[in-house]
């Protein structure tokens, strides 16, 4: 097994932080950005990683780059990716449901269709795609595009099923109500209502999901596949 893992969504506030983990345990990572690129300072010049500046949402771009792309020794892949459009049902339009698809779902997918035969191939692979909590009941009443994006991440088609008896296992993680910059882009979201919610009764640390992460990412994990699994402080 090579220990190289491509993470989408490298410049969130977790995806950051699953890079850091997988570098520190000794990983090479292919690190996925939109604009930002917070893998430039010092610390990160001794460390093997590739950063790639990619617009998810740009499916063209997108489909390009993987076509020309040689993953033949990644051996796990982590979606991070998460854009939130801030709208009701009621307001969402074919253009934005279909942009939150693109960026939220449809982008791994593309990802995931490369890999797939190659880890089956080796043997051996590992897949985690971050969901959301909201999926459990029906999303926030003013987040229904990435909701319903996030939503898909939870299905598992027969191929990739499939592919656990070549040791490809996919899982994913159902991310409870984590205290990051992405819900500042919810209008008149109410923090102390939604930490209401939640039995320990506070948003999580990005860092006490990256566990999590890194257990079903990696070697540690032999047997859990097609699970989505909650880390969400007992919702």
């Amino acid at each position: 097994m090579s220990k190289s893992v491509i993470v989408i969504g490298a410049s969130s506030a977790i995806g950051k932080l699953v890079v850091d983990k997988f570098i520190l345990e000794g990983w090479s990572v292919v690190a996925y950005c939109n604009k930002n690129n917070p893998f430039s300072g010092k610390q990160y010049k001794k460390s093997n990683i590739e950063v790639i500046k990619i617009d998810l949402q740009d499916i063209g771009q997108l489909e390009k780059h993987l076509s020309k792309s040689n993953f033949s020794n990644i051996s796990s892949f982590i979606n991070c990716a998460g854009k939130i459009f801030p709208l009701r049902y009621s307001e969402s339009s074919y253009e934005l449901i279909i942009n939150s698809l693109k960026v939220n779902s449809i982008s791994a997918t593309l990802f995931i269709q490369k890999l797939l035969p190659l880890m089956i191939k080796n043997n051996y692979g590992r897949i985690v795609q971050l969901g959301s909590i909201g999926v459990k009941y029906g999303g926030g009443i003013n987040n229904y595009p990435y909701s319903l994006a996030k939503h898909l991440l939870e299905f598992f088609p027969l191929e990739i099923k499939q592919a656990s008896k070549y040791n490809v296992l996919c899982n994913t993680v159902r991310v409870g109500f984590v205290d990051t910059k992405i819900h500042n882009n919810i209008p008149k979201k109410d923090f102390d209502q939604r930490v209401n919610l939640i039995p320990i009764n506070r948003a999580a640390k990005p860092e006490e999901i990256i566990g999590m992460i890194y257990y079903l990412g990696s070697s540690m994990n032999t047997y859990t596949s097609c699970e989505v699994i909650s880390v969400a402080g007992g919702e």
